[in-house]
């Protein structure tokens, strides 16, 4: 039993985290008392039975640390959860140690309260190192996140320029071979032969100059995605924007109209290009099937002496469109790939379509490019 007196001044009910069923149960049958804590009486009630407890029972007494102390073990366990996080390579393993840690650190507070009476607070075990544990997981993921995307983003833009540096060695490559080349190509030949007099030499060499000068202009409209094609002979551009099969047949009647010696005896020539779908070929496909089809007739005049036949087909067979240019000429003399023939090949692997180059037993060569009718560059 308590005995003692009460003093009116005193409030009925100290602010206290403790919880009351007397109270509970005094607020139900009268409203007007707030419950805003714990009744002095019952207070003392629950020191004395420690009390007792302590003396029959041999129970601790329950005791806190100073509030310094307990701030300190918040910070702690804060950093506790963060150095756990990075302890651990793959963020699963850090969430399933986090909750390894919590629950052993709960039980540890637990532990103190009953074997030693110390009460330690829950919070930073079960609250303060799990949060702060995940919140760095979160800020990891999203500084690993930034710095993956980084990397992508910057090897995306490595193999752009790239690919931006392969196509233009590639269109100049097309264009001094195309051109310039070609015709030192020929006037090396009739040196050799002999059949070469001053003046045609003078003019080929003048002819020689203007394409190579014509050269930086042509790349230089090519690179700023100029809408033509520079045909390598003479001041000729072709507008892509048009029909395709209208701008190979020009590119055919320029092709043949050079003065080369495999063109000195042709008498038949046959030209057949049928319309196709060109709307999702891109500017650079369709200067390079224009510089195939160039290219093609060119080795025809280099090196078909003798060829009396060219024919020039395109036209679709079972869903492939085929571009196809033969001769009757002596037919391919040398194994050798050439940088024209393997641009040809990285032309077929663009339209993933199919490149071959052979010569017929019957004699001649045939050089066909097919590509799917569905293609789509996007």
């Amino acid at each position: 039993m308590i005995v003692g007196g009460i003093d009116p001044y005193f409030p009925r009910f100290l602010p206290a985290a403790a919880s009351s069923s007397l109270i509970f149960e005094e607020s139900e049958v009268n409203s007007l008392v707030p419950r805003v804590g714990i009744v002095g009486l019952e207070l003392e009630a629950h020191s004395v039975s420690q009390i007792i407890d302590s003396v029959v029972d041999n129970r601790p007494l329950i005791y806190t640390l100073p509030s310094i102390t307990e701030s300190l073990l918040i910070v702690l366990s804060g950093l506790l959860g963060i150095v756990i996080s990075i302890s651990f390579s793959s963020s699963a393993k850090s969430a399933v140690a986090l909750i390894v840690f919590t629950i052993i650190g709960s039980s540890i507070v637990y532990l103190c309260m009953i074997y030693f009476g110390l009460w330690l607070p829950v919070t930073p075990m079960a609250v303060c190192l799990p949060l702060a544990g995940i919140a760095y997981l979160g800020f990891n993921y999203r500084s690993q996140r930034s710095a993956i995307r980084s990397q992508q983003e910057q090897l995306v833009e490595a193999q752009i320029l790239e690919a931006e540096r392969r196509k233009a060695i590639e269109r100049a490559f097309s264009a001094i071979h195309a051109g310039p080349l070609q015709r030192l190509s020929s006037l090396l030949r009739n040196a050799k032969d002999g059949n070469i007099k001053q003046g045609h030499v003078i003019g080929e060499l003048e002819a020689l100059n203007k394409e190579i000068r014509g050269v930086g202009e042509r790349l230089r409209q090519e690179a700023i995605g100029d809408v033509y094609f520079f045909y390598s002979e003479g001041d000729i551009k072709l507008d892509l924007t048009h029909s395709m099969h209208e701008v190979l047949y020009e590119v055919y009647s320029l092709a043949v109209q050079r003065k080369l010696p495999g063109f000195e005896g042709v008498k038949v020539r046959a030209v057949s290009i049928e319309p196709f779908n060109c709307k999702q070929l891109s500017l650079d496909i369709k200067r390079q099937l224009c510089w195939f089809l160039e290219e093609s007739l060119q080795n025809i005049g280099k090196h078909a002496i003798g060829a009396t036949r060219i024919q020039v087909s395109g036209k679709y067979i079972n869903e492939f469109y085929s571009l196809k240019i033969e001769d009757n000429g002596p037919g391919i003399q040398s194994s050798h790939l050439g940088e024209g023939t393997q641009s040809f090949y990285r032309l077929e692997a663009l339209l993933y379509g199919k490149f071959a180059r052979f010569s017929r037993p019957s004699g001649g060569t045939v050089c066909e490019l097919s590509w799917p009718s569905s293609f789509n560059t996007s």
